[in-house]
């Protein structure tokens, strides 16, 4: 399947209020700039709607959305299953389907926890309560009140079985967080709410909490005094995402269109199920899996995008796989963006797109994976589209090694992003 066009932003879209948006006004912002890219004559054959958060109980949202999305009424309408498997699913679905066409997939979430502040001009610019509201990670506590504990009895046992410490866990939600940073600085995400570079401090401070951050760049003094969350020993308010909502769109097809070029190619997206104890066992499985499926080496892979659910998945994933780290989440990961449940998996390919067009002059390849504590994984293959056989440079990425700072990982990630 091919990716043609992609954009994705959080309900908190950019305003002059720096204000939250209405779901079908913020719709309208994110379609009006994704049509914007691609031919006029281009028409949608299938809307598929990934969600898990309904409407109008008394409307169909799938209907109601593509009407405010102004799709003919003549393209066929699919709701897909409310879970964080909602993108993999919708992707399958189209494999199967035997038509082809031109596939528009909406995957979005509304999540009540989401704090309404959002900030203009950095945290000094909030009231002294809205202040306390961020640094204590208020919304995170609420969200773990809602949330199954055994969630974070699993995390607990996950980092007690990898043997990764408080402090390692606290040093990679740190690096996510600066990584992210940096990537909003140096321009590293496009159509990825904030497609541009800056130097303003006070801008990067407003792109990074109108994207989900809870706090801005936690000194090291801040996640040792963060408060314990869900009765863990290992999660805290600042080491772990905080909820998050937004929207994401792709323009899919199963075969390459005449006016406009693909952005990327991956594969049938593969799902694995188990008990919830074994789930980091059956996300590195499921990635040995497509590995093994397609022929490729985990050494071909340029790149892997995995979510960020708590830093000891990816850590865990790292050290199971022995995935170099400086090849994983360049511009940061879901500590930084927040958790937003069905658009989780979409925020994924977004940013494993994006990473291809910043790098279009290469031929790349990556891993997408969402491990999730709930015992189910879901793993897709991505590459460039184009046409340059130019490899990516291996220089950098060849100087990790078991000793390299979580630090010096991120500065060589985002040189290497960078040049």
């Amino acid at each position: 399947m091919y990716i043609y066009n992609y954009q994705r932003l959080p309900f908190s879209k950019f305003n002059q209020e720096g204000s939250r948006l209405p779901l079908l006004k913020s719709l309208k912002l994110l379609t009006e700039e994704f049509f914007s890219n691609l031919d006029k004559s281009t028409k949608i054959d299938y809307f598929l709607n990934c969600t898990s958060y309904q409407l109008n109980t008394y409307d169909d949202p799938a209907h109601r959305i593509a009407n405010a999305l102004g799709i003919s009424k003549k393209a066929e309408v699919f709701n897909i299953c409310h879970d964080e498997m909602s993108l993999f699913k919708a992707l399958r679905l189209i494999k199967k389907l035997d038509n082809d066409g031109n596939y528009l997939i909406l995957c979005w979430d509304k999540n009540q926890f989401t704090p309404n502040i959002q900030p203009n001009e950095g945290l000094s610019e909030l009231s002294g309560d809205q202040q306390e509201t961020i640094k204590n990670g208020i919304a995170l506590k609420q969200y773990s009140k809602n949330y199954n504990e055994s969630i974070f009895e699993i995390y607990d046992k996950a980092c007690e079985e990898n043997k990764i410490p408080q402090d390692a866990l606290d040093g990679y939600a740190m690096v996510s967080r600066l990584k992210y940073y940096f990537g909003l600085k140096r321009g590293l995400h496009k159509n990825e709410i904030t497609p541009y570079a800056s130097t303003d401090e006070e801008e990067i401070k407003r792109a990074y909490f109108i994207d989900g951050g809870n706090i801005f760049n936690p000194s090291p003094e801040n996640y040792q005094s963060s408060e314990k969350i869900g009765g863990s020993n290992y999660s805290t308010s600042l080491n772990m995402p905080s909820p998050s909502d937004g929207l994401v769109l792709f323009l899919v097809s199963k075969n390459k269109l005449k006016k406009i070029k693909p952005i990327a190619k991956i594969s049938t997206p593969r799902i694995s199920w188990t008990d919830d104890l074994s789930y980091i066992d059956n996300g590195s499985n499921l990635i040995r899996s497509v590995l093994s499926h397609y022929k490729v080496k985990k050494e071909e892979l340029d790149f892997f995008e995995i979510h960020e659910n708590h830093p000891v998945t990816p850590m865990a994933l790292v050290n199971k796989l022995k995935i170099d780290k400086l090849k994983v989440n360049l511009k940061g990961g879901s500590i930084p963006i927040g958790d937003g449940f069905v658009t989780n998996a979409a925020r994924l390919l977004c940013s494993a797109c994006s990473i291809i067009e910043t790098r279009s002059s290469e031929k790349l390849k990556g891993l997408i994976n969402l491990t999730s504590p709930k015992g189910v994984a879901g793993t897709i293959l991505i590459s460039s589209a184009g046409i340059s056989n130019k490899k990516m440079s291996t220089k950098k990425i060849k100087k990790a090694s078991e000793k390299t700072t979580e630090m010096e990982t991120a500065e060589i990630q985002l040189e290497e992003m960078s040049n």
